[in-house]
This record gives C-alpha cells, sequence and structure tokens, in this order.
C-alpha cells in the first residue's frame, strides 16, 4: 500500500495544493525553496527513522515469511510501534516515490535519444 502510495505522491500533492491555494498569479504559486528543502529533509528523516524500524523490529522476516507467526512485545510503548510502522511505510512510500520519478526521467531521456537519432 506504501509502495502504491508513494507512486502517486505527485497526484497527492498536486490535489492537496490546488485545494489549499487560493486564485494567485503563477509566480506566487510556486514553492519556495526553503519549502523544498524542509519537506526533503523531514521525508529524509521519516525514511531513516524507517530504515532504523524496518532492521530493528525485524520487518523484513514478516515481509518475506521468514516468520509465519509473531508475537507483539508487550514490554515496548504501543506508540512506539505505531511511530516506527508509519515511518517504516514512509520509507518504502519514499522509495517507490523516488524510483518512479528516475523511470519518468529515463523515459524522458530514451525519447530524447530517439529523436536525435530519428532526426540525423
Amino acid at each position: 500500500m506504501s509502495v502504491h502510495l508513494g507512486m502517486y505522491w505527485g497526484m497527492v500533492l498536486g490535489m492537496a495544493g490546488r485545494i489549499t491555494r487560493k486564485k494567485q498569479p503563477s509566480k506566487a504559486r510556486r514553492r519556495s525553496f526553503a519549502t523544498t528543502v524542509i519537506a526533503r529533509v523531514l521525508a529524509a528523516s521519516v525514511a531513516l527513522r524507517g530504515i532504523y524500524a524496518f532492521l530493528t523490529w525485524r520487518m523484513w522476516e514478516k515481509l518475506f515469511l521468514v516468520i509465519q507467526f509473531t508475537f507483539f512485545d508487550y514490554d515496548a510503548p504501543v506508540w512506539l510501534f505505531f511511530i516506527d510502522y508509519i515511518a517504516t511505510m514512509g520509507l518504502f512510500a519514499c522509495i517507490a516515490h523516488y524510483a518512479a520519478k528516475g523511470f519518468q526521467v529515463a523515459k524522458s531521456s530514451l525519447k530524447m535519444k530517439d529523436k536525435e537519432v530519428g532526426g540525423s
């Protein structure tokens, strides 16, 4: 589910931006550099926490059915489990988002090369 969300994250952000923005000139609607940096730092911190949680809670064993049945650690706080679980979802959403962006860039560069080869 988080991979699917990551693949369409650009669309989600676009729809959220349209809902929250008022009618403004196009230059005023652009995000500032600081906003972009803050968003990327936040995404990186969530992804780093997701890596930590994925390794600490040994989620790969559950994901790939290495362990078929597992018990919840009752000594750990529940809120920490949910924070780690959401961070892991954020990790996979980030991976999917940037992989989809990479595929789009690769696809457009291949189209550009095809135009150059076909036009010569």
